[in-house]
């Protein structure tokens, strides 16, 4: 055979492969039509996230006696304890002294509330913490004392290879 003609098949498979890839890529996504997404429309969709799971702290402010050890526990060093000025009157803790956290440096390996001897301190199910101010990162105890408000109200159903759905929980009255 002579050197053009094996020339000539290169060219040819080579534009035989091009054309493959092309109708193959056509063909994943027209069977892709048909099948549910994965995806969730998250800012209107938030995903029920299980029990246990570590987002950010909350604080319970009468349980909490300014003992420090939080912030001794913390490995990150992201715990320090302030004084409060409101006009509250907490009679556990006289010098009114409660943990401030800074987000910043927190690795949320909740050692914090595995340590609180009186319970003071509890995890969430909230994970948007996301600022634009880093400063915003560090929150006062009056603010880490408020319950979460954007918690997840859906679950993933999954249909083997057809996709996920997220249906609405169904909230126990």
């Amino acid at each position: 055979m002579a050197a053009w003609t094996t020339g000539l098949w290169k060219q040819i498979g080579n534009r035989r492969f091009a054309q493959l890839m092309v109708f193959g890529a056509l063909y994943e996504g027209i069977r892709h039509i048909f099948k549910r997404t994965f995806t969730m429309k998250y800012p209107y969709q938030r995903l029920l996230l299980p029990k246990g799971f570590r987002g950010r702290h909350l604080l319970y402010m009468e349980k909490c006696t300014g003992c420090g050890i939080c912030a001794w526990i913390c490995p990150e060093r992201c715990i320090s304890m302030v004084p409060v000025t409101d006009d509250k009157e907490y009679y556990q803790n006289p010098e009114r002294r409660f943990p401030q956290y800074w987000y910043a440096r927190c690795c949320f390996c909740h050692f914090c509330t595995d340590y609180c001897p009186t319970g003071a301190l509890d995890y969430t199910p909230d994970y948007e913490l996301a600022e634009y101010d880093r400063d915003l990162l560090l929150w006062s105890p009056q603010r880490l004392s408020r319950p979460p408000t954007n918690i997840g109200e859906y679950h993933s159903v999954i249909h083997g290879s057809q996709g996920v759905t997220f249906e609405p929980v169904n909230k126990k009255k």
